[in-house]
């Protein structure tokens, strides 16, 4: 029951975490005030935003919860708790989920860039700075980023290419720097802190594991083979091996057909908004968005998560591991 507001009701009997509450004619206040019952976690984002206002513990509850609304202005309530607290299965997102991309890219172009940059007397944050620019506007498309994530190396050495002509660099080096950049990336790649011991005490509790992972397969298996993280789970999705990626709903039916969940009985945990949670709400998995405190919520986010985390740990104590 919320005051002031309707309730979707028929969401919340379809088992999904999600609801929506629109403020009806709340005159000139600021507030509105907020009922819920039972053993729920609640988040109120302002306009779908992430993250959000207020929070409930258990029990009945009163609560005056800042909205800045006006009128007709949509909010997202996110139900945590009774609905999704004890899974069956839990499945995993691989890069910058359990293994640290952003920080292994983050050393890895200012080394490959160096030498170009005494090469040709363009400074080493300009040229990251193009590169970035040019591989923003290259992913933006969704269609693309489907068709060129499964040849990073190639989607790689266009990005640079462009972005050394806009430099005045010799764009025929951009080949030698995409592979040199491959090589940087893998020496600095590195596990999450938090990684394995989420993972250990989620085998030891008996749930269910799958791995689930957009990419070409000799990419891929090499990272898993690496950091030794095939025996944490019961499976392992990789794009190029199993012919679908995420959001591809066929990627999370297999991994649910092969522990033996069903939908309601899963969590998923990833840090794409489109890929992990939009794939994973698509079947009718919980999604846990997991930012590592560096991702922001976009104005307009494709789907909306179930949980929001920044570090494994809450998904643990979620879990009351």
């Amino acid at each position: 029951e919320v005051r002031g507001a309707r309730v979707d009701k028929d969401a919340v009997e379809r088992n999904r975490t999600q609801i929506s509450i629109w403020p009806q004619a709340l005159g000139g206040e600021d507030y509105i005030h907020a009922i819920l019952d039972g053993d729920l976690h609640v988040d109120l984002a302002h306009e779908s935003r992430w993250p959000s206002h207020g929070g409930f513990e258990s029990g009945w509850h009163d609560s005056i919860v800042p909205a800045r609304h006006r009128p007709g202005v949509r909010f997202v309530c996110t139900l945590e708790g009774a609905m999704s607290s004890s899974p069956r299965a839990v499945f995993f997102d691989l890069d910058d989920t359990l293994l640290d991309g952003v920080g292994a890219m983050q050393a890895a172009w200012p080394l490959v860039l160096a030498p170009v940059s005494e090469q040709f007397g363009v400074d080493v944050d300009r040229l990251r700075d193009s590169i970035r620019r040019e591989s923003s506007e290259f992913w933006k498309d969704e269609a693309v980023v489907g068709h060129w994530r499964l040849d990073l190396e190639g989607a790689r050495t266009i990005c640079v290419e462009k972005a050394f002509s806009a430099e005045g660099v010799d764009p025929s080096l951009a080949r030698q720097v995409a592979e040199h950049y491959r090589d940087a990336f893998r020496e600095h790649s590195h596990l999450f802190p938090d990684a394995i011991a989420t993972l250990e005490a989620i085998r030891a509790s008996g749930l269910k594991t799958a791995l689930l992972t957009n990419g070409a397969g000799g990419p891929q298996r090499d990272k898993i083979d690496r950091f030794e993280l095939a025996d944490y789970f019961d499976t392992i999705v990789i794009e190029g091996e199993f012919g679908r990626g995420k959001p591809s709903p066929d990627v999370f039916r297999h991994a649910l057909d092969v522990v033996g969940a069903t939908p309601d009985q899963a969590w998923h945990i990833g840090d794409n908004l489109f890929a992990d949670v939009c794939g994973a709400q698509s079947v009718g998995l919980h999604a846990a968005w997991i930012h590592r405190e560096r991702l922001q919520m976009r104005e307009d986010p494709p789907a909306v998560p179930d949980r929001s985390v920044a570090h494994l740990d809450e998904i643990t104590a979620a879990l009351k591991l």
